[in-house]
């Protein structure tokens, strides 16, 4: 992948992301962003890009799933 990203700015002086804020999360009201390169690949559009290493997919294969929490009765 850093083969194909070098290439795509290697002519390019810098700016290579956009962000882009996208409102608050409900429940938490923590600010959030959609975070894109500029110059990004159109036929790749809704893709997962999926796990970068096969050690972080098997971590996360491994790891728990969390447990919700009990709402205490009034």
């Amino acid at each position: 992948m850093l083969a194909v990203l070098s290439k795509r700015y290697e002519a390019r002086p810098g700016g290579y992301i956009r962000v882009l804020k996208a409102g608050f999360r409900y429940g938490d009201a923590t600010p959030m962003a959609i975070i894109e390169f500029v110059d990004r690949d159109e036929s790749a559009r809704g893709q997962d890009s999926g796990p970068v290493d096969g050690a972080e997919a098997e971590a996360a294969e491994a790891a728990p799933a969390p447990k919700a929490k009990k709402k205490a009765a009034a």
